[in-house]
């Protein structure tokens, strides 16, 4: 199944996006997976959502370190 996401959601995802890859320069990436995770649980997102999101960044991860 696709993900698409509608014009407001478009907008909070690249909002959190932002948010989050600002908390990975600055925490760096392990404690920033953490706080982008511990907000979702604080804003009661849903814990497969959750899981779907970190399995994203992880393997963004991998494939960047691929590149370099």
């Amino acid at each position: 199944m696709i993900f698409t996401p509608n014009t407001n959601q478009k907008y909070h995802f690249y909002g959190a996006l932002k948010c989050t890859l600002r908390i990975f320069q600055i925490e760096g990436i392990e404690r920033g997976i953490e706080k982008v995770v511990v907000s979702m649980l604080k804003l009661n997102v849903d814990i497969e959502i959750i899981q779907k999101s970190t399995g994203l960044i992880f393997e963004a991860i991998e494939a960047l370190k691929k590149k370099i």
